[in-house]
């Protein structure tokens, strides 16, 4: 029996790393600019990030199709508003 992937698997096995990996660049990045530019608190900084890798944890869309009414309705749902009390 073969466990090698198949090269298309082994593809895309390979993009999903490769954005993993971008991504955490990218959460990196916002985590300095927040604490060096922004003068923001290590706490407050962790939380920030730790927001955003949530919702792209949750989010059905490639990130390349999220838009800013995506996010709004994620913030909103945070926030309850919207939903019945």
């Amino acid at each position: 029996m073969n466990r090698r992937p198949s090269a298309r698997q082994a593809d895309v096995e390979l993009s999903e790393k490769n954005l993993k990996q971008e991504i955490g660049a990218l959460m990196e990045n916002f985590f300095d600019f927040l604490i060096v530019d922004l003068k923001r608190s290590e706490r407050t900084a962790k939380e920030k990030v730790w927001y955003i890798q949530k919702f792209l944890g949750v989010v059905t869309k490639d990130t390349s199709e999220i838009s800013r009414e995506d996010i709004r309705s994620y913030l909103k749902g945070l926030n309850g508003v919207g939903t019945a009390t």
